[in-house]
């Protein structure tokens, strides 16, 4: 079967998927691909040297720093301990930030721009 009715077949099975258990590593690539591919966005927590190509194909790959040096190089984000309460905290602290930064924006810049609207 080529590659792409592989994918085809990916992206029609796994809206209907609850878990996908032993897959080799290329399956594991091809399943965030498929993922991918439907729309979605992708999340891929890994620690081993199987786990390396499913995370440089996800969106947004986790590793930890007791993982393997080639899941840590592929993950976009290394962990210092095995949390992911770690991941969420980070997420509504820049949440938080933006809201700030565009306030901020909002009180020092809007008050220049009336004035340049008026000396024109």
């Amino acid at each position: 079967m080529s590659r792409y009715w592989m994918m085809l077949l990916w992206q029609k099975l796994l809206p209907d998927v609850a878990s996908i258990l032993r897959v080799d590593p290329l399956q594991k690539e091809r399943v965030v691909r498929a993922l991918r591919a439907s729309g979605a966005t992708v999340g891929y927590f890994g620690d081993g040297i199987n786990d390396a190509a499913a995370l440089h194909a996800a969106d947004v790959g986790i590793s930890v720093d007791t993982a393997v040096d080639v899941a840590k190089q592929s993950a976009s984000i290394v962990l210092l301990n095995k949390d992911l309460r770690v991941v969420a905290e980070g997420v509504r602290l820049g949440r938080r930030t933006f809201v700030n930064t565009m306030k901020y924006i909002r009180v020092e810049l809007v008050p220049h721009l009336e004035m340049s609207c008026r000396w024109r």
